[in-house]
């Protein structure tokens, strides 16, 4: 897992985004991530997957600055008397490589459609189905609801400014 920390992050400022993360194991504050912007301002966050930290330095575009118990989606438990910290934020859709080829976000399947055709073998999208963003994907000739739902969850990042950071192996 490919970390980072600023030498002096002078010009950073955390970025909140509404996304889609991505993950086998859960991501953690000050992991390397890749992010992907798509329309109404909506992300896909993943792990950055490499081989050496210069790859990882090259491929990451963002941080993780707070982790899903800081942000809207958990608390301390303080009822267990558990005061511990948890770093993670975890995958809001499961699978492995649960958006491979992915095409983007849309409204409805006639909108997918309307754009995309009957997609391509292997694509993936996502399709707003009561409130919900749930995964289709298409066999060349057609979508096919996977019954798969992506949560959209507020995620805290950094964007990574080249000379301002240090990136560093964390299992080295």
């Amino acid at each position: 897992m490919y970390k980072a920390k600023f030498r002096t992050a002078y010009d950073q400022r955390e970025i909140p985004v509404s996304a889609v993360v991505v993950a086998g194991d859960p991501l953690e504050v000050g992991q390397v991530v890749t992010v992907d912007f798509y329309q109404d301002g909506l992300a896909v966050v993943e792990a950055v997957s490499a081989n050496t930290v210069g790859e990882a330095k090259e491929l990451g575009s963002h941080i993780i600055a707070q982790s899903d118990q800081t942000m809207e989606y958990g608390h301390i438990p303080v009822e267990d008397r558990d005061y511990r910290y948890n770093p993670e934020v975890k995958a809001s859709i499961d699978g492995v490589d649960p958006l491979a080829n992915f095409d983007g976000f849309y409204d409805s399947l006639d909108a997918a459609t309307t754009e995309l055709g009957n997609g391509t073998s292997g694509h993936t999208i996502l399709v707003k189905l009561n409130g919900k963003y749930t995964k289709y994907t298409s066999n060349g000739s057609t979508w096919s609801n996977s019954n798969v739902t992506a949560e959209i969850k507020k995620v805290a990042l950094f964007a990574i400014v080249e000379n301002d950071v240090i990136v560093y192996d964390d299992e080295a």
